[in-house]
């Protein structure tokens, strides 16, 4: 007793002056009330040790990994890689054991379990799986978001997979004695009840502990399916219109996931309600592995790529994902209940921007501030503010849906050419009172947005309201709620930005970080885009940067445009560019494989913060092994951790999954050989070779998790370890 003692006092020593006095009088007044006969002791060490780890014992400030090198070996670049060791960092300055760390795979897609249940298998609305040519099941290769949840004592995968139709299985995991899971149970979750689901992408883990995925569609926007569309633009042959028959002659992949989506519903694809799909969906998992689904409808429909709530358990952000997208703001009416609830949209107003075109790592930003690794620039700067686009519960929306109103029906749609320079706004407002141009989500088959010359029938500026709706106000309603991105952009919202990704929220500095994949088409300066101040608002000017960005996202208070009160305290006012990547020029090192550095990051996708780490995972065509990187927030430091065979994307997540002795991280690899990657040196695609050769079982996705790392939550360094090399 004497020793520990002696050696307490000796570590409260380091503390400063004022709070070591505390600590002693506190221990002190213990030792007094505890007594001091022998019997006592064990409970004395027990009341000491309870007093030193909370008032002295300094806690977890960060996960410091080592750096993953790229592949140098041959077979390195065919293989999935991670970091080979990590510490953790505490308050104090010290540090861990280092802790070795690899890659366990769960499970592959296509894998069986006991019950001969095959995951990843997709099905149609009768649970039957949907076959391949050869009477094969088709399988996803794309399994993409993760949570976690305990239930009965185990702990349970919910995984859901990129696909038309959408698919979700829950995997029930078991713990073997050195901490490592297995799968035992793949259940698949059933989305009959909501016409099934379309292209599942990331996925949010609630406060409430429920799943939140993304639909993001790109086949449903109504502007593809609209006869007034197709009477105006249906013969250029870049319009990716339904009413271009047969379905090949339309842009492969979209025929493909048309297909696909048939072969759920039983529907044809020029038949189907198509704002039935395009929005958040919850899952709740109950005691006994129940599911129940819920498509959130007044949360809008656009691209989502997720959605993700904050603190107050009302407020949640979604990004968008593909060109010509939004950023959306979600205030629930209730906690914890997302069936009700106020759309915004931001609107960007740039309030800064530098080259991005430097070769060489400028010591400084042009305010001072020190560069890192994987930043040559600042990617610019924009306040943002929020623009209402309505009020609405699910159930008021999914009525409107159900009298299957087109696009025509919400607005007049202008004759005005779909690119160029003539497709200006004041061309477009030459139509009449109330027509403005707009370029929000809608895509060729080259994937630039469409100028729309749109003017809202809402019984204004001449025009008549459709039979479709009882009133103006079901007008504005369906807007707002089945085309929120026109709707945002028609009252001033910004839809410039392009591959909006990965969100997630850092409580510690009650920041968001926002993944941009790429700064180009709306985002970048005028003369790359159709869509600037010869067609619409031009919001963010930004020099072109093909390897993207990461952004982060200030939080407080802020009334919408209008002067209302908002009703939360997490409104985003500001986005700042934290890290970007640097594009290789011809002849570079490193450019034979890769457009974009392989130092810095590429077309940021995932996103996840934990214990002072920003995790950011990649999809890029760009580099040749994609990465996973963990960027120390405070420390400003970014590091690879990961690297994946070639063409395929680190999706996942990076849910955390923290029992009793560990923490680990569940990273998903989607589609092996299934993406192209383009070099810096020919700008040609280069890997096709071994996406041609590469086996069956080489191109099933992972599903797997980081390991090796000691649990953090509640954890102290009991060691006052001084030692930053140990």
């Amino acid at each position: 007793m004497k020793n520990f003692t002696k050696q307490y006092f000796r570590n409260v020593t380091s503390f400063p002056k004022k709070k070591s006095i505390i600590i002693v009088s506190l221990l002190i007044t213990n030792l007094i009330l505890v007594g001091c006969s022998k019997g006592e002791d064990a409970r004395k060490d027990k009341l000491i040790s309870a007093l030193i780890v909370q008032n002295v014992m300094p806690k977890v400030d960060g996960i410091e990994f080592e750096e993953l090198k790229l592949p140098e070996k041959q077979e390195d670049f065919f293989a999935v890689r991670v970091s080979p060791r990590a510490r953790l960092r505490y308050t104090n300055g010290s540090y861990s054991k280092y802790y070795n760390l690899e890659y366990k795979t769960l499970y592959r897609t296509g894998d069986t379990d006991i019950y001969q249940n095959t995951v990843g298998a997709i099905k149609d609305k009768n649970g039957r799986n949907i076959l391949e040519s050869d009477g094969s099941a088709r399988i996803s290769v794309q399994p993409d978001g993760n949570s976690i949840f305990q239930r009965n004592g185990k702990y349970h995968l919910v995984t859901h997979f990129e696909n038309y139709p959408g698919v979700v299985y829950m995997t029930e995991l078991d713990k073997a004695a050195d901490g490592s899971y297995s799968p035992r149970h793949f259940r698949f979750v059933d989305f009959s009840s909501l016409d099934g689901t379309a292209f599942l992408c990331a996925a949010s883990h609630s406060p409430w502990d429920t799943h939140l995925m993304g639909e993001e569609d790109y086949i449903f926007d109504a502007y593809y399916y609209d006869s007034q569309v197709a009477a105006l633009f249906g013969s250029d042959p870049k319009l990716l219109h339904v009413s271009r028959s047969p379905c090949s002659s339309i842009e492969p992949w979209t025929c493909e996931q048309w297909t696909n989506m048939r072969s759920y519903t039983g529907t044809d694809y020029s038949q189907i309600n198509y704002y039935k799909y395009g929005y958040i969906t919850e899952i709740a998992v109950d005691g006994q592995l129940g599911t129940q689904s819920t498509r959130h409808y007044s949360m809008g429909k656009f691209t989502p790529e997720l959605a993700v709530v904050m603190p107050d358990e009302k407020t949640a952000y979604m990004s968008d994902d593909g060109s010509f997208s939004g950023l959306y703001m979600y205030v629930a009416d209730k906690a914890k209940d997302l069936s009700a609830g106020t759309m915004y949209m931001a609107k960007w107003t740039q309030t800064s921007a530098y080259p991005i075109s430097s070769t060489t790592l400028p010591a400084t930003y042009p305010n001072g501030t020190p560069t890192i690794k994987g930043d040559t620039s600042d990617g610019g700067k924009g306040a943002l503010t929020w623009i209402r686009l309505g009020h609405a519960t699910d159930a008021e929306v999914k009525a409107i849906i159900d009298k299957r109103p087109a696009l025509s029906d919400i607005f007049q749609i202008g004759n005005v050419p779909l690119r160029g320079s003539s497709s200006s706004q004041a061309n477009c407002a030459l139509l009449g009172t109330g027509y403005k141009l707009v370029a929000a989500g809608a895509y060729d088959i080259e994937y630039r947005g469409i100028n729309m010359c749109l003017r809202l029938r809402d019984g204004n500026n001449g025009t008549t309201i459709s039979s479709k709706f009882s009133s103006q106000a079901e007008v504005l309603k369906a807007a707002a709620f089945l085309e929120t991105r026109k709707y945002g952009a028609y009252l001033g919202a910004t839809t410039e930005f392009e591959k909006e990704e990965g969100i997630t929220h850092n409580p510690d500095s009650n920041v968001l970080y926002v993944a941009i994949g790429r700064i180009r088409f709306g985002m970048d300066i005028v003369g790359s885009s159709s869509f600037g101040p010869n067609g619409g608002d031009d919001h963010i000017q930004l020099e072109r940067n093909d390897c993207g960005a990461i952004y982060e996202v200030k939080l407080g208070l802020q009334n919408d445009t209008s002067g209302a009160s908002i009703g939360s305290s997490y409104v985003a006012t500001e986005m700042t560019s934290i890290l970007v990547g640097r594009r290789l020029n011809a002849g570079e090192f490193y450019a034979d494989k890769n457009r974009c550095h392989p130092n810095f990051i590429s077309l940021p996708d995932a996103v996840s913060y934990s214990n002072g780490t920003l995790f950011i995972g990649e999809d890029s065509s760009s580099h040749f092994n994609n990465a996973a990187w963990a960027y120390d927030v405070k420390r400003k430091k970014l590091t690879r951790i990961m690297t994946i065979p070639p063409g395929s994307e680190i999706t996942g997540n990076f849910a955390p999954l923290e029992d009793a002795d560990r923490l680990n991280f569940f990273v998903n690899i989607q589609h092996p050989y299934g993406e192209e990657i383009f070099d810096g040196n020919t700008e040609q695609p280069i890997n096709w070779g071994y996406n041609a050769n590469a086996t069956k079982d080489a191109k099933r996705g992972y599903v797997g998790y980081i390991f090796g790392l000691p649990r953090v939550t509640n954890t102290t360094n009991t060691t006052f370890a001084p030692d930053t090399n140990q």
